[in-house]
This record gives C-alpha cells, sequence and structure tokens, in this order.
C-alpha cells in the first residue's frame, strides 16, 4: 500500500529522497530553495543551469541536461554534497 500511495504523490510535491533514490540520479537534481524557487543543479560541479520559480520550467531544463526531474530538499542537498546549491 506504501508504494502505491508514493506512487500518487502530485508534482508539486517535495519529498526527501533516500541514498538508493540519489544512486539513480544522472549527476544532478532539483532542489527546493525553500522560499518558493527551485534551482536545477549539476551535482557533480555545481553548475546551475535554472534558478527560479517555475517547477515545471525546472523540469524541462534538467530533462534538457539529462538531470533527475525528482525534487530535493535543500537540506538534503546540502546533506548530500556538502554545498549550498
Amino acid at each position: 500500500m506504501a508504494n502505491k500511495e508514493n506512487n500518487e504523490k502530485t508534482s508539486e510535491e517535495t519529498i526527501e529522497l533516500s541514498v538508493d533514490d540519489l544512486e539513480e540520479a544522472s549527476g544532478g537534481v532539483i532542489v527546493d530553495l525553500g522560499d518558493g524557487r527551485y534551482t536545477t543543479t549539476d551535482e557533480f560541479n555545481g553548475h546551475t543551469y535554472y534558478i527560479g520559480d517555475n517547477l515545471g520550467r525546472a523540469r524541462e531544463v534538467a530533462t534538457t541536461h539529462d538531470i533527475s526531474t525528482r525534487v530535493m530538499t535543500e537540506s538534503e542537498y546540502v546533506k548530500r554534497t556538502g554545498r549550498q546549491p
């Protein structure tokens, strides 16, 4: 039942990703900055491809750059990379 519930999350929700989820990411993530803005960031080199308040646009940019379209909280990103997005 939990898996079905997780699959029904809306695209506007921010979720905490597990280490397993992150291992499947292709080198970048969308980070919810917590102030209504999102950033599409390359996890390896820290390059920011997008920063703004449109989650749909953040996902479009992520797709263009072969980055995961899942959203990570800022605190999870800092834990994962040791740096601010």
